[in-house]
């Protein structure tokens, strides 16, 4: 082709034909220009699908981790819940005539109360968006927000499960191994039961903690430890269901 359209303008100007030939070669010219800007537009196109195709996957990767969030926060939430309930349950019982409360029922409270929650988090796919700076493929503003948001959100839930754990250590578990026998708990209700065994030491009762002011106050704070967990549990859970919803959406799109 391109031999062609050189031997053309060759005849053209041997046939000194100027006129004609400065009409062909801005024909030429702008043939030239329709092709660049052709190819130019299939390689935009290419690269636009590229871009879609590449969308879309991150998009099916970031759904399926939004799945497994939204199950563990579920989970750790009835976990919290049980807690919250165990905890208000043995406030209840505080008081100076503790001999009518049932020992062991007493002893499972006691058992739940020691659990610290902690909720597994699913983050690979979501850090490595954000690290490699995928999450700007994403044209919706407010899918990229989101993901933005998820981190901090999953800091302050982190926040909450250590200040529950450092109550528990520095407080909880101390006045349990001056006041209680740990080993009555165990025995009934620890998957080890069988192996601790019980004690064959003087029997202890567990139940003279219910008149004590200090037990009273740990379990105060720690009710409203626990309710704060749950206020960002809540968070974090409305936050993925948001997120799930958009990438169904961004998904859809395909």
């Amino acid at each position: 082709m391109i031999k062609l359209f050189r031997k053309i303008r060759q005849n053209l100007l041997m046939e000194n034909k100027t006129a004609q030939y400065f009409k062909y070669a801005v024909g030429e010219i702008i043939l030239v220009v329709i092709g660049i800007l052709i190819a130019l537009q299939i390689n935009n196109w290419n690269e636009y699908r590229k871009i879609e195709t590449e969308t879309y996957y991150l998009s099916k990767r970031l759904l399926d981790e939004v799945h497994k969030n939204i199950k563990s926060l579920e989970n750790s939430f009835k976990e919290v819940e049980s807690i919250k309930t165990a905890t208000l349950t043995t406030l209840d019982l505080i008081s100076d005539d503790f001999t009518t409360t049932n020992t062991s029922h007493l002893d499972s409270l006691i058992f739940t109360i020691l659990v610290t929650p902690n909720n597994e988090f699913y983050t690979a796919v979501l850090n490595e968006a954000l690290s490699t700076g995928k999450v700007s493929l994403f044209k919706n503003d407010s899918v990229k927000q989101t993901l933005y948001n998820i981190p901090t959100l999953i800091d302050k839930v982190k926040a909450a499960e250590k200040g529950i754990d450092l109550d528990i250590n520095k407080n909880l578990v101390p006045f349990f191994y001056d006041n209680i026998s740990l080993r009555a708990v165990d025995s009934k209700f620890s998957e080890y039961a069988s192996k601790i065994g019980v004690s064959k030491l003087k029997p202890m009762d567990n139940r003279v903690i219910l008149s004590n002011r200090k037990f009273e106050n740990i379990l105060d704070n720690k009710y409203y430890l626990s309710e704060l967990l749950t206020g960002h549990y809540r968070n974090t859970k409305t936050e993925f269901l948001e997120l799930k919803k958009k990438l169904e959406k961004e998904i859809g799109k395909q």
